[in-house]
C-alpha cells in the first residue's frame, strides 16, 4: 500500500529508556539499549494491524565507534544490548527473521530514540524492528471475466473492497487477490477516455458504477463471470473537486508528475478502487492542477483517499492519505518534496546521502525485487544529512543481491491506528550494491 502486543515482559531497560539516557549524562561503557521485534499482519480486511512477537529473530547492532554485537529475540520479541558508549556517537542496528523481510533502524542513539514513531510500541522500548511481510498480496487469486461490457466503455476498473492490486483492463478479464474466509464486494467502473490536448490532463465518459456482493472464497483461486450490463447493483457516484498543488511547481522535482485521485478502502490498505479522478486539468503555469473526482458508497467499506503526483516509478513521487471520502473544494497543498538522488547506484557499505531530506521527517530506504516485493527495510531518525546502513549478514547480503531498485522515502504524520505515514515524498529509483 494492525491491535498491539502486549507489555514487554522481560526487558531490562525501562518503558521511558533511563538505563540508555543515562550514558547521555557522562557515563561510558556502561549504556544499554533494548528492541522489540514486531511481525506486522498486513492482511486484506483487517482495519486494526495485529503485531506478532519476533522470537527468534537476529537482530545486530553495529556500535558506536566500530564492533558489532547479535542477539536472539526471546519469546516477546525483545532483545537487550549492553556496554555501550553513547559517547562515541550513534548505532545502527538490523533485525532478520527467515521468510520476513529484514528491517533496520540507523544512527540511533538516546537523543533521537523518540524521534522514529512507533505507533501503538511507543515507550515500549527504544527501538522497533518491524519485519514486514516481503509481499502484500492476499491468497486468494481472483480471476474476473467480463460479460456484456458497454460498447462506449474502453476500460473496466475492478476490486474488491478487501482487495490487494485491482484490474484495470480493456480485455476480457481482469485479475486480483483478495483475503480467504471474507465475504467481499466487487466493484466495477466502466468508462471511456476522450483525447486531451495536452496529455497531462485527462477527460472521462462514465458509463456504469456497480457493486456485486461475493461470498468468502474457500479455495487458492476463484473464477467469477461478471455481467456488466445488467448484474450486479448500479451505484451512483458522488462528485467532488479537488485543487492540488506540485511543491517547486513546474520546475520542482515533481513538476513532471500527474495528479491522481483515488478513494480507496481502510479494509485494503488503501489497495482497492471505490473512486477516483474523472477529469483534470493542468495549470497555466503547470504548477497546480484541479481534478474532478467521483467515488461510490459501498457497505462494510471504510472510505481512504490517497492523493498523489506521480508519473513513473523511475521518477519522484508524493502522495498524501486522507481517511475518509473526499472533501468537495479540497486544496492539497502539504505534498513533501522527495530526496533528491543524483546518482544511478548507491552502495549500502558507505554513508547513503539524505542531505536533501526535509529535516522534520523520517528517512526510510526500501528496497525491492523485479516483482516489486520488498526486500529490506532501514529507518532513519529526522535531522540526519547521510544513512549509515547497517553491517548485512550472508543471509541479507543474498536477498540484496536480487535486488531490482531502491528509493529513498521521507515519510511524515504516522497515523498509529493503522501505522501509516499519511504523507510520503519518494526519491527517483536508483540501484544498490551491498
Amino acid at each position: 500500500m494492525v491491535t498491539l502486543v502486549g507489555a514487554l515482559q522481560g526487558c531490562s531497560s525501562s518503558s521511558n529508556g533511563a538505563a540508555s539516557q543515562s550514558e547521555a549524562d557522562g557515563s561510558t561503557g556502561a549504556g544499554t539499549i533494548s528492541v522489540l521485534v514486531v511481525i506486522p499482519d498486513y492482511g486484506p480486511g483487517v482495519t486494526a494491524r495485529i503485531d506478532a512477537p519476533g522470537a527468534g529473530a537476529a537482530v545486530s547492532i553495529d556500535l558506536p565507534g566500530g564492533g558489532q554485537q547479535t542477539a536472539i529475540a526471546d519469546a516477546n520479541g525483545a532483545v537487550t544490548f549492553s556496554g555501550i558508549d553513547w559517547s562515541k556517537g550513534s548505532a545502527s542496528l538490523l533485525g532478520y527473521l527467515k521468510g520476513q523481510a529484514p528491517y533496520g533502524v540507523a544512527d540511533v542513539n538516546p537523543s533521537n530514540f523518540a524521534s522514529i514513531p512507533n505507533g501503538p510500541h511507543q515507550g515500549k522500548a527504544d527501538v522497533v524492528l518491524y519485519l514486514f511481510p516481503t509481499s502484500n498480496v492476499g491468497p486468494v487469486a481472483v480471476t474476473a471475466t467480463w460479460q456484456n461490457k458497454a460498447a462506449a466503455a474502453d476500460y473496466v476498473v475492478a476490486s474488491a473492497t478487501t482487495a490487494f492490486g485491482l484490474a484495470g483492463t480493456a480485455t476480457a478479464t481482469g485479475s486480483f487477490t483478495v483475503a480467504s474466509g471474507l465475504a467481499y464486494t466487487l466493484v466495477t467502473h466502466e468508462f471511456s477516455v476522450e483525447k486531451s490536448a495536452d496529455p497531462r490532463d485527462l477527460a472521462t465518459t462514465d458509463v456504469r458504477w456497480a457493486s456485486y456482493p461475493e461470498p468468502a472464497p474457500t479455495g487458492a483461486t476463484q473464477a467469477l463471470t461478471v455481467d456488466l450490463a445488467s448484474g450486479g447493483t448500479t451505484l451512483t457516484p458522488t462528485t467532488t473537486h479537488t485543487h492540488g498543488v506540485i511543491p517547486g511547481g513546474a520546475t520542482g522535482l515533481l513538476g513532471k508528475a500527474l495528479l491522481f485521485v483515488d478513494v480507496s478502502t481502510a479494509e485494503s490498505f488503501n489497495y482497492a478502487a471505490i473512486g477516483g479522478q474523472v477529469a483534470r486539468t493542468i495549470s497555466a503555469d503547470g504548477s497546480s492542477y484541479d481534478t474532478v473526482n467521483e467515488h461510490v458508497a459501498v457497505d462494510g467499506a471504510t472510505p481512504v483517499t490517497v492523493y498523489q503526483l506521480y508519473k513513473s516509478a523511475s521518477l519522484p513521487s508524493a502522495s498524501v492519505v486522507v481517511k475518509g471520502a473526499p472533501q468537495d473544494n479540497a486544496t492539497i497543498d502539504n505534498f513533501l518534496t522527495p530526496i533528491n538522488v543524483t546518482t544511478t547506484s548507491v552502495s549500502l557499505s558507505q554513508p547513503v546521502d539524505t542531505s536533501s531530506a526535509d529535516p522534520t521527517t523520517v528517512t526510510r530506504l526500501s528496497i525491492f525485487d523485479s516483482s516489486g516485493n520488498t526486500l529490506l527495510v532501514v529507518d532513519a531518525p529526522p535531522g540526519l544529512t547521510a544513512l549509515h546502513f547497517p553491517t548485512l549478514s550472508g543471509d541479507v547480503k543474498t536477498i540484496v543481491a536480487s535486488s531490482q531498485q531502491a528509493y529513498l522515502y521521507s515519510l511524515a504524520d504516522m497515523d498509529a491506528a493503522t501505522f501509516t505515514y499519511l504523507r510520503t515524498g519518494a526519491s527517483r529509483a536508483f540501484a544498490v550494491t551491498p
